[in-house]
C-alpha cells in the first residue's frame, strides 16, 4: 500500500473516530439529562401530576430504548429481523416525506460528517430525534407507537414500510 493511499485511510479513520467520539458525548449527555428527568419523576409524586408523570416516564422510557439502539447500530448495525442500513436507505430516497435539503439545511452537522442526510437518518437521526422533513415529526411517531422505538426502527422507514398501511398514528 503506497503512502497517499495509508494517508487517506487514517484520514478516515480519524474522521470516523471523532463522529463516535461525538456520538458518544450526545449520548452521555442525553443520559445526563434523562437522569435529571428520573430524579423528578421520583421527587415529584403529587396526585395532581400523575398523568404528567407516566407521560414523562413513558418518554424516559423511549428515550433509553433510542439511546440503546443509537449505539448498538453504530457497532451491530441494525436489530434483527429489520432491513439493512442500504435497504433502509434505499427506502427513504423513495420518500416523500424525506427532504435531504431541508435536513442537511436543518442540521448543519450532518454535512462535514460524510454521509448523505439518508444514511444519517438511519443511522443515528432517528434516534436523537430529529425529523426527516418538514411534513414528519420523528418524536412524535415515535411517542404515538413506542413499539417502534423499543423494537429499533428508524421512525420514517417504519412508517414508509408499515406504518402508512396500517394507519398508525403520526402524533
Amino acid at each position: 500500500m503506497d503512502a497517499q493511499t495509508r494517508q487517506k485511510q487514517d484520514e478516515i479513520l480519524g474522521l470516523f473516530q471523532d463522529e463516535l467520539t461525538a456520538f458518544r458525548l450526545l449520548a452521555q449527555e442525553r443520559l445526563d439529562e434523562l437522569e435529571v428527568l428520573a430524579k423528578a419523576l421520583t421527587e415529584a409524586a403529587r396526585p395532581a401530576e400523575t398523568s404528567q408523570m407516566q407521560e414523562l416516564a413513558r418518554r424516559h422510557e423511549i428515550n433509553k430504548a433510542l439511546i440503546h439502539t443509537l449505539y448498538t447500530t453504530w457497532q451491530k448495525g441494525p436489530p434483527a429481523g429489520l432491513p439493512s442500513i442500504a435497504e433502509q436507505i434505499a427506502i427513504l430516497e423513495r420518500s416523500d416525506l424525506f427532504d435531504g435539503a431541508w435536513y442537511l439545511d436543518a442540521y448543519v452537522d450532518v454535512g462535514p460528517s460524510g454521509m448523505s442526510p439518508h444514511e444519517h437518518y438511519v443511522r443515528s437521526g432517528a434516534f436523537e430525534h430529529r425529523d426527516p422533513g418538514p411534513g414528519f415529526s420523528t418524536t412524535a411517531y415515535y411517542m404515538a407507537n413506542p413499539d417502534v422505538a423499543f423494537s429499533g426502527w428508524s421512525a420514517l422507514v417504519h412508517y414508509a414500510l408499515y406504518g402508512q398501511a396500517e394507519n398508525r398514528p403520526l402524533v
